[in-house]
């Protein structure tokens, strides 16, 4: 069974996430914002793919991408970035932080993003 760890600062948002991945299979784990050292918790947790939000409390989704992806324990753990935010600037840094994906959530629902991420780890294992 796939995990899926969730960054999302809004609950309602997280709950559809979490009933859209447990109903595609997945095992879910959600925070409502990056802890201080983001890197260490994906180490710990050992996620399938990340789900990260842009704006949340004490550190944004940006940052919290860039440490996750410049540490050599957690820099290939699939990463898609679902926000609120659809600024060419933000959705150009996120990509080039190494987000697989950005995808706005008036866009995408929760089922959609769910379905555009098992795609990508089924061509991530190919």
């Amino acid at each position: 069974m796939p995990n899926v760890l969730i960054f999302e600062s809004d609950r309602s948002t997280a709950d559809n996430l979490i009933h859209a991945f447990q109903n595609a299979g997945f095992s879910t784990r959600w925070l409502e914002y990056p802890p201080s050292d983001p890197a260490q918790t994906v180490s710990e947790l050992r996620p399938d793919v990340i789900t990260m939000d842009i704006i949340m409390r004490y550190m944004d989704g940006l940052r919290a991408t860039q440490l996750i992806k410049q540490d050599p324990r957690t820099k290939n753990v699939p990463l898609v970035i679902y926000s609120n935010i659809h600024s060419s600037d933000n959705i150009e840094r996120g990509l080039s932080l190494g987000a697989l994906r950005y995808f706005v959530k008036t866009n995408v629902t929760p089922s959609e993003l769910v379905t555009e991420i098992v795609k990508l780890l089924q061509y991530d294992r190919s």
